[in-house]
């Protein structure tokens, strides 16, 4: 799977702590970039909260999975476009 496919089909992405969030419009910017992205930083494009999941399942993968987390590595001093 590319690059582009993964950033297409990607929903949900955290950003906390990362240098991007000092940029201007930085969530309107993100959300415009990843069209398809549903949660930043477990908040929606309007700012709520995302639903926590059931008890019991969070943080658990069943065997063979593919994860829903993208590890985003920043490096550099160029910010979103």
């Amino acid at each position: 799977m590319g690059h582009q496919s993964v950033l297409e089909n990607l929903r949900e992405i955290a950003l906390e702590q990362n240098p991007l969030q000092n940029e201007e419009n930085y969530r309107q910017r993100v959300f415009d970039l990843l069209p398809n992205l549903v949660y930043l930083d477990d908040e929606d494009i309007q700012g709520n909260e995302k639903e926590s999941e059931s008890e019991g399942e969070e943080g658990e993968e069943g065997e063979g999975e593919v994860s829903p987390h993208l590890l985003v590595v920043c490096r550099g001093t160029s910010g979103l476009p």
